[in-house]
Order: C-alpha cells, then sequence, then structure tokens
C-alpha cells in the first residue's frame, strides 16, 4: 500500500502529493512526447487530480510563463493552441471525478 510506505518515511501527505506533482511536472515540462504521455496516462497524475485538484493543475502549468515577454517567447506549448496534446488534456480533466470538494 502506497500510503503505509509514505508514513514509513515520516513524510506528510502534502509533502507527498507535492512531491509527485513537481516530478510529475518536470516530466510534462521536458517536451518529450514520450514523458507527455506517460504523465496523461499516469495513475499518479489521476489521484493528483482527484485528491487535490489545485494542485494536480499544476502538473501542466508550473512551467508557464510568468510574465508578457516570457508569453510572447513561448513556443510550441499544447495549452496554447489546439492540438492533439492539449485535446488529450482536456479529455483527461473531464474524466476527472474530484473526491474531495474544491474550495474557492
Amino acid at each position: 500500500d502506497p500510503r503505509s510506505s509514505r508514513r514509513a518515511t515520516g513524510w506528510s501527505q502534502v509533502k507527498y502529493d507535492s512531491h509527485i506533482c513537481t516530478h510529475l511536472g518536470e516530466l510534462w515540462s521536458s517536451g518529450d512526447k514520450q514523458c507527455q504521455e506517460f504523465v496523461l496516462n499516469s495513475s499518479a497524475t489521476r489521484q493528483l487530480l482527484e485528491t487535490n485538484p489545485t494542485l494536480g493543475l499544476k502538473i501542466f502549468t508550473s512551467m508557464l510563463p510568468q510574465n508578457e515577454e516570457q508569453w510572447l517567447n513561448q513556443i510550441d506549448n499544447p495549452l496554447l493552441e489546439a492540438n492533439d496534446t492539449s485535446t488529450k488534456i482536456v479529455d483527461l480533466l473531464k474524466s476527472i471525478r474530484p473526491i474531495v470538494p474544491i474550495h474557492s
């Protein structure tokens, strides 16, 4: 059971989820198509989106540009244009059924 192994290491759920989010976000932002497919199909991605939607969305957005110049210089970002990858992201998000209430 993954949850019991986390307890054995002493990590809190938030620390574990943050670590997973960072790792998946790095794989996603690498731009490598195989890494992106892995992230899209990973049970860890789905679980994070279901249990902590705010954190889970950061997998796909944490590496987005932070200012206007970075946005203008952005190349090949699947969130900026309609393509197969952006469609897969939308399909994944549509399939998620959060198991915790989303706080506004």
